[in-house]
């Protein structure tokens, strides 16, 4: 058995709460689209219950029932959703939401457990799928680049989400800068449907770290858990495999 050299950290759900991104996303599109608190909140909790129903086309249903509902809002914003056409303004929430910059912090464990890898001299980087814009914030947002010695973004990989997880090529390029055997790398993530297929056809050991709050903890591949090495609760069990 090699011995680990390298951690590599997945983002969304495993070093920070992505539950904390996406409320900070609407309240930053609740911003741009009103003026008072009042108004503010209401579209908040709008976008909310609506996320908590279905998570996809969120902002779509909500420019649907706002143009269905005018009623339950001021004047002042309808007029000012009915300059655009709905698919405009959807993008432009959007893009908002893309490129807000968000308040949201790193779970309790993850600067102690990076600063004690770091100083057993293991070497560590970060894999995130997602948009890169969206991405690069989050990181600059959390302070990461001082512990991650590389920062891979899979989105700038390649047109498409053509280098998104599963696919190996980020961590085939995340081997060729750390220099090792893939034995000696550990990829640590919290969603099991997506995040273990590409590490582990390289020989890359993976960690499924289980956060009970984590928005993809649903996400058993219909195949068992073939790429899954370690099964953790808390960071702080890496400590164990050191």
């Amino acid at each position: 058995m090699s011995e680990l050299k390298v951690f590599i950290f997945d983002l969304d759900d495993t070093l920070y709460p992505e539950i904390e991104y996406l409320w900070s996303g609407f309240r930053a599109v609740s911003r741009m689209l009103a003026d008072t608190e009042e108004m503010q909140d209401r579209l908040f909790n709008d976008m909310q219950e609506l996320f908590k129903d279905d998570r996809k086309k969120v902002f779509d249903r909500f420019i649907e029932g706002l143009l269905l509902h005018p009623e339950k809002y001021t004047e002042d914003l309808i007029q000012k959703i009915s300059r655009m056409a709905p698919r405009d303004m959807i993008n432009e929430m959007i893009l908002c939401y893309r490129l807000h910059d968000p308040q949201i912090s790193l779970y309790d464990e993850v600067p102690c457990i990076l600063e004690l890898l770091k100083a057993m001299s293991m070497r560590l980087g970060l894999i995130t799928d997602g948009f890169w814009e969206a991405q690069e914030r989050k990181v600059k947002s959390l302070g990461l680049e001082k512990w991650m010695e590389l920062i891979l973004y899979t989105d700038k990989l390649g047109p498409d989400r053509k280098y998104w997880k599963p696919s190996p090529c980020a961590f085939s390029k995340a081997l060729d800068y750390f220099g090792v055997e893939a034995g000696s790398v550990c990829y640590i993530g919290d969603n099991p449907a997506k995040d273990f297929i590409g590490p582990s056809s390289l020989g890359i050991k993976t960690a499924w770290i289980r956060r009970p709050e984590g928005l993809y903890k649903e996400m058993i591949p219909e195949e068992g858990l073939i790429n899954v090495n370690y099964k953790i609760d808390t960071l702080y069990d890496l400590l164990s495999l050191v």
